[in-house]
C-alpha cells in the first residue's frame, strides 16, 4: 500500500458522492480523491484532485471505463455515491477487484435489491417482524384504500431524494400519480414530518457504529439536522442491520408512530448526511477506508450538536468547462479534468 490512498468516488453530480468527498476531507487520512460523474456541470467533479467524465450505469462500457481509471489512477477503493451504480458494482465487485486490485465497497447484491427496491425493502421489513408501513402496488390498490384510507403515498420502487414522490389526498389525486409514476409502490402516510430520523449503520461482520440524526427535508433533502442520542430509533436500526448484513455502510429512513420508529427506506451505501455525521466525529468513510485497506477494528462516537445547510459554490473556468461539454457526447470519453479554483 503506497503512502497516500487513492480513492475513487463516484457520481458525485449528487448529495451522496458529494458528501463522501467531504468526509474525506475531514478525515486522518491521507488521500488521493479521485472523482466520477457523467456530467461536466457535475459540482463535485472540481472538488476532487482528480475527475473523469464516466458513462451512465446503465451503459455497457460503465464498468470497462470504471477499471481503465482505476488501472491509470492505481486506486486502492471505490466508494459509490450514485444508487444506479448500486447493482452494476454488486454484481460485478469481484471482477473489478481481480482486475483492477481496489477495494469495492458495496453489499451483496442480494442485500443491494432489499435496499434499492422499495418493495423488496417492504418484503424484507415485513417477513423479519420489523415494523413497516402497509405498502401495495397499483393492481391491488382497491383493497389497499379500504384498509388503509387517505392519505396515502406513490413513490418510485426504485429511486431516491423523494424524486417523483406524492401525496395523495383522494382516489382522483391516486389514479392520477399512478399514471405519472413508472413502476410505483403505493404505502400508508406514516405519522408527522416532524418525527422523521435517518439513521447510519456501519457493519461488516459485527456493527462499528451506529448514528441517529433528526432531520427536516426540503425537496427530500436533509437541510436541518438534530445530532442527538435518540438511543429508541438507533437501537431499531441496529436490529435491521443485524439482520440485514450489509457490507460496510447502511442507512435507514424512519418516522416515529405513536412512540415507535416505523422503517420505510434503506439505502445499502453511504449518505447524504455522511458528512455531516463526520463533522460531529462520528465519519463513517474513514471507519470503512481503515476496515477494508488496514484491516483496522475502529468503534464509532459522535458529538451532539445542530447542522444547517446552505448555498455555496464551485467555481472553474469556462475553457474547461467547454472541453468537457464538447466531449460528453462521446460516451467512451474518460478524460481528465484538471480542477480549476
Amino acid at each position: 500500500m503506497a503512502e497516500k490512498i487513492n480513492v475513487l468516488v463516484t457520481g458525485v453530480g449528487g448529495g451522496v458522492g458529494q458528501s463522501i468527498v467531504k468526509a474525506i476531507k475531514l478525515s486522518q487520512l491521507d488521500c488521493n480523491i479521485v472523482v466520477t460523474d457523467a456530467h461536466p456541470l457535475a459540482a463535485g467533479i472540481y472538488r476532487g484532485n482528480k475527475g473523469y467524465l464516466v458513462p451512465l450505469a446503465r451503459s455497457p462500457r460503465f464498468l470497462e471505463v470504471i477499471i481503465d481509471i482505476c488501472k491509470k489512477e492505481k486506486i486502492h477503493a471505490i466508494l459509490i455515491g450514485l444508487d444506479p451504480e448500486l447493482p452494476v458494482f454488486a454484481s460485478h465487485r469481484e471482477v473489478v477487484e481481480d482486475l483492477t486490485g481496489a477495494k469495492v465497497v458495496v453489499s451483496s447484491p442480494e442485500v443491494v435489491k432489499i435496499g434499492y427496491d422499495k418493495w423488496e425493502t417492504y418484503t424484507f421489513l415485513k417477513n423479519n417482524a420489523f415494523p413497516y408501513p402497509r405498502s401495495t402496488l397499483p393492481e391491488d390498490r382497491g383493497n389497499f384504500v379500504d384498509e388503509v384510507g387517505f392519505p396515502i403515498i406513490i413513490k418510485p420502487r426504485t429511486g431516491s431524494a423523494s424524486r417523483d414522490v406524492y401525496l395523495a389526498r383522494n382516489s382522483e389525486e391516486l389514479e392520477v400519480f399512478i399514471k405519472r409514476v413508472e413502476n410505483s409502490i403505493i404505502q400508508e402516510y406514516l405519522g408527522s414530518e416532524t418525527e422523521e430520523y435517518t439513521s447510519g449503520v456501519v457493519m461488516f461482520d459485527e456493527i462499528l457504529g451506529a448514528i441517529t440524526i433528526k432531520r427536516e427535508l426540503k425537496r427530500g433533502v436533509t437541510f436541518r439536522a438534530l445530532v442527538d442520542n435518540y438511543e429508541t430509533v438507533k437501537a431499531a436500526s441496529v436490529s435491521i442491520a443485524s439482520a440485514l448484513c450489509p457490507f460496510g455502510p447502511c442507512n435507514f429512513q424512519m418516522r416515529v408512530v405513536q412512540g415507535a420508529p416505523v422503517t420505510f427506506e434503506i439505502n445499502t451505501r453511504f449518505s447524504g448526511t455522511t458528512a455531516i455525521r463526520a463533522a460531529f466525529g462520528f465519519n463513517e468513510v474513514e471507519t470503512v477506508l481503515k476496515y477494508i485497506l488496514f484491516g483496522q477494528r475502529l468503534t464509532l462516537a459522535y458529538r451532539t450538536g445542530v447542522a444547517m445547510r446552505y448555498w455555496n459554490e464551485v467555481y472553474s473556468n469556462f475553457e474547461e468547462y467547454q472541453s468537457l461539454q464538447a466531449k460528453q457526447s462521446i460516451e467512451s470519453s474518460n478524460s481528465e479534468i484538471i480542477p480549476y479554483f
